[in-house]
């Protein structure tokens, strides 16, 4: 079950700062504004790029942990019945589709092995499971359109 954490969306600048370092001390959240970090990550055949780098001009980027492909099985499915610009990836230390083989992007990701993060076509990060879902894609689904501010349909295979 994915815990729900509660997160409060603040711009990037100074204004943004401020308003997150005031939030931190009353105890909410809002890291899901910060921009992707700057996290070198390996390819399968070796060559080594910035994760932020994977974010592909306009488009949405799900990446989720070494073992959070039900994740990225909902991107897909999404991202095809809706048209939306949205790539899906799963980085881990020995297992997926990029390899973090010195554990960089393991110990600043703030999500666990079945988690996912949601980076936004501007690099920032938009949306945060810390875990599995028993319906990922209509988690998923919500959380888009929140971002969007329009309905998006969870598209489930049986």
């Amino acid at each position: 079950m994915t815990e729900e954490v509660p997160v409060l969306v603040v711009g990037g600048g100074g204004a943004g700062l401020t308003a997150s370092m005031l939030l931190a001390r009353m105890g909410v959240r809002s890291e899901v504004s910060a921009r992707a970090l700057i996290i070198w990550i390996d390819d399968e055949d070796g060559g080594r790029r910035p994760i932020k780098d994977l974010v592909r001009p306009g488009r949405f980027l799900l990446i989720a942990g070494e073992e959070g492909e039900s994740w990225c099985e909902a991107a897909r499915s999404i991202a095809d019945a809706e048209g939306l610009p949205l790539d899906a990836v799963r980085i881990g230390h020995l297992d997926g589709e990029l390899y973090d083989p010195r554990c960089t992007w393991l110990r600043h990701r703030e999500i666990g092995p079945e988690g996912a993060i949601l980076v936004r076509p501007d690099r920032f990060i938009a949306w945060r499971s810390l875990g599995a879902a028993d319906a990922s894609a209509e988690v998923l689904a919500q959380a888009l359109g929140k971002i969007l501010a329009a309905p998006i349909a969870a598209i489930v295979h049986a």
